[in-house]
């Protein structure tokens, strides 16, 4: 029998109207040596029947996994991940639908790249309103050692869906979505641009994505599972800076502490009631005595750049640490052409 080439997973969970048009959108993809993956997550019913009365008369292989209570979008991905059985796999919001020829672009550059992840363009949907999104940069791929620059620049969107994944080197990561959180596919995105040897990326739109009152983004940047959400996020940022310690770039440092220095500043302003709570927590993160010890990162460019956040906004910190480190590097690489 020949092998599934790609696994679509679609989280359902009260999406009637919505779901017609996501569903829809698979179906008129080109390529067709696929299965979709419905994630019932114990919603109302009329989503998950309204998927199944539209693939029912597809030619497309489908299948419905069904949670036994709802457990939330980051375990609905997981359990379609653990029943896919395609090379790559793709996540699919039920509320978001396809670009024509998503599929089949994304697939040819896979197999053209020999990347682990392919990114397209998005557009952001809001109502009858279509603008861009956060779109991707024009090249063909890069390699492990910028993998995670190209995150934290924000070359693409670290969010789960409208990326191509090969699904045999997802599972050697050892990567899976945190259950029970807010923006789950932020430390999800974060660990795999860590790991990833080869990222590619295609100029087409591929994705359209839908805002709709009601989803979680929707909520209030204070509101505490959003405030928990961010906090596990940079629990996740400081474990990967324990993992990788003294292979990663300093300019990851600097995005980690001032991502970081900006929210904990935010957070103090905001009154949150998790403040007291969480505040001393944060602070643990901002800095490490075992982050001295990074060979690739001497202690002088550490003590400038904490310095640099301290005194400047975030973003103006940032931005001077980046060109503090070009600079270093450039005259680094003079002074050897100039002794040799």
């Amino acid at each position: 029998m020949k092998q599934i080439l790609l696994s679509i997973i679609i989280p359902v969970y009260n999406v009637e109207n919505y779901i017609s048009k996501c569903i829809h959108s698979v179906i008129r993809q080109a390529h067709c040596n696929m299965e979709v993956i419905l994630v019932d997550d114990c919603g109302r019913p009329e989503s998950i029947n309204i998927a199944e009365q539209i693939l029912s008369k597809s030619s497309i292989t489908w299948r419905i996994i069904h949670h036994e209570y709802n457990r939330g979008l980051a375990a609905a991905r997981n359990s379609g991940v653990a029943a896919a059985s395609g090379k790559y796999i793709f996540f699919l919001d039920s509320d978001d639908y396809l670009a024509e020829n998503c599929l089949e672009s994304l697939l040819n550059k896979a197999e053209e790249s020999q990347a682990e992840i392919i990114f397209g363009n998005y557009m952001c949907v809001f109502g009858d309103k279509i603008i861009p999104g956060n779109r991707t940069r024009k090249m063909d791929f890069i390699a492990a050692d910028t993998a995670i620059i190209g995150h934290i620049r924000g070359d693409y969107a670290p969010m789960a869906w409208n990326r191509l994944i090969l699904h045999s080197w997802y599972k050697t990561t050892g990567v899976s979505f945190i259950e029970g959180i807010l923006h789950e596919d932020e430390p999800w995105a974060l660990s795999l641009a860590l790991r990833c040897h080869r990222i590619a990326y295609i100029n087409n739109i591929t994705y359209y994505y839908q805002q709709r009152e009601g989803s979680i983004m929707s909520l209030s940047q204070w509101s505490d599972s959003r405030v928990n959400g961010q906090i596990e996020f940079f629990r996740n940022s400081y474990a990967e800076i324990e993992r990788y310690i003294g292979e990663l770039p300093l300019e990851f440092i600097v995005w980690h502490n001032t991502m970081l220095w900006d929210f904990i500043t935010s957070f103090i302003a905001s009154k949150s009631s998790l403040v007291s709570d969480k505040l001393h927590e944060l602070l643990t993160y901002c800095w490490s005595p075992r982050l001295c010890n990074i060979s690739s990162i001497p202690y002088k460019d550490l003590v400038i750049y904490l310095l640099i956040s301290k005194l400047l906004p975030p973003r103006t910190a940032f931005s001077i640490a980046q060109l503090y480190i070009r600079i270093k590097t450039f005259l680094t690489k003079l002074n050897k052409k100039m002794t040799l």
